[in-house]
């Protein structure tokens, strides 16, 4: 289990710490929370490592490949978009956020 605490740490279960993190990751990347997604399904894959369903964990584990897919492709739309306009005066506005987002 990993260290830390909070709700996942308190519920002294890894299984339903993984469950209610894997949900958090789900709802982040459907609100557009890319890279909180990414921490959630990190925390989520940690705590369900030992767990003695590969369902679970290959389920966690898709959580979190799907939340990186969603951050690393937003990182590329942004800078497919940045290239595109690089001329404008939208260009400084894109660069900052492609900045936040890859980074």
């Amino acid at each position: 289990m990993p260290a830390g605490s909070g709700i996942p740490a308190e519920a002294c279960d890894p299984e339903l710490s993984a469950t209610a993190l894997r949900g958090l990751a789900v709802q982040c990347v459907d609100l557009g929370y890319r890279a909180e997604a990414v921490q959630l399904g990190e925390a989520c894959v940690d705590y369900g490592r030992n767990l003695d369903s590969p369902r679970a964990v290959a389920c966690y584990e898709a959580t979190l490949a799907n939340a990186a897919e969603e951050h690393l492709h937003h990182a590329l739309d942004m800078r497919v978009r940045l290239r595109r306009y690089s001329g404008s005066p939208e260009a400084q506005e894109l660069r900052e956020r492609a900045a936040r987002v890859a980074g």
